[in-house]
């Protein structure tokens, strides 16, 4: 019974992983049509979005790897040890790979942690922008009531 545990365990996991790959390159996805965006129309004000946007890209990108070689290291470990489990097992390698891949996912999710900031960053940077530009609109609109 131990033995079927300790290759299947990894193996398990995986398709958590693949979710989360799944969720993060949609983001990644998203960051990239943002950038064409901005590309398409810019202002003054990008230089401070893009450097955000380009620290979002950067924290998916880093996410992305380390999930990928989650997987990497978890389908690994599954196999060293459904195959060679004596030999893996005499020298721990199992366990080895295993923290790699647990340490690996948790460097993923502090990356997404991150991301999720930044976006928030971003959104209140905009809604300010929008605030402000209401309020000049405000501004200008009694200007004009008065002016009549």
């Amino acid at each position: 019974m131990q033995d079927i545990v300790s290759w299947i365990l990894p193996v398990t996991i995986i398709p958590g992983v693949g979710m989360l790959i799944l969720s993060t390159s949609a983001r990644y996805i998203a960051v990239n049509n943002e950038v064409r965006m901005l590309v398409k129309e810019i202002k003054p004000h990008h230089k401070e979005l893009a450097s955000q946007v380009f620290r979002r890209a950067r924290c998916l990108q880093q996410a992305l790897f380390a999930l990928y070689a989650t997987i990497t290291l978890f389908v690994l470990t599954g196999l060293l040890v459904a195959f060679f489990k004596d030999s893996v097992r005499a020298i721990n390698l199992d366990r080895l790979l295993m923290l790699l891949g647990v340490c690996c996912l948790a460097f993923a999710s502090m990356h997404l942690v991150i991301e999720s900031f930044t976006s928030l960053d971003i959104i209140k940077s905009n809604l300010k922008k929008i605030r402000d530009k209401a309020v000049e609109l405000d501004r200008r609109s009694v200007r004009r009531r008065k002016s009549s």
